[in-house]
């Protein structure tokens, strides 16, 4: 017997939070009947199972310990089929600057500094603005006492 497109879905759901654009997509390669995909998701709604809030803010938390620029981090949101409105909710407390930062000092004590340093924060997506700049070292000399 075929196992059901709600049950496909719980399956996946206990992974990670995923949100429902993603689930959708799922249960299409897995070739359930766009009508079975409808009502699995409409049900996982109804349930509480399905929250694209909840999945951002869970994408938001690992970003924190695995920091990437502002920019980036929306973006990944955004091709996990989330809306503008949940991206900006999720994203509110988001401090690039703060992050940039804890990354530059983290990164500088594994022996990386000026140049190297600005590089490995922008290939991570850190806008200009929030990559500390210096001209000899880390932290820059206006925050040394």
């Amino acid at each position: 017997m075929p196992q059901s497109a709600i049950a496909a879905a719980l399956r996946r759901l206990g992974q990670r939070p995923y949100t429902a654009h993603e689930i959708a997509q799922y249960l299409v390669t897995r070739h359930y009947e766009q009508g079975e995909v409808a009502q699995a998701l409409a049900r996982l709604g109804e349930l509480g199972y399905l929250d694209d809030l909840e999945a951002a803010r869970a994408t938001v938390r690992y970003r924190l310990r695995h920091p990437r620029g502002r920019r980036l981090v929306a973006q990944e949101l955004y091709r996990r089929g989330i809306d503008q409105e949940t991206v900006s909710a999720a994203l509110a407390d988001y401090d690039e600057a703060e992050l940039a930062r804890a990354l530059a000092e983290r990164l500088e004590r594994q022996g990386k500094s000026g140049e190297a340093l600005n590089r490995a924060l922008a290939s991570r997506g850190f806008s200009p603005a929030a990559i500390p700049h210096q001209s000899s070292g880390w932290p820059p000399e206006s925050d040394i006492p």
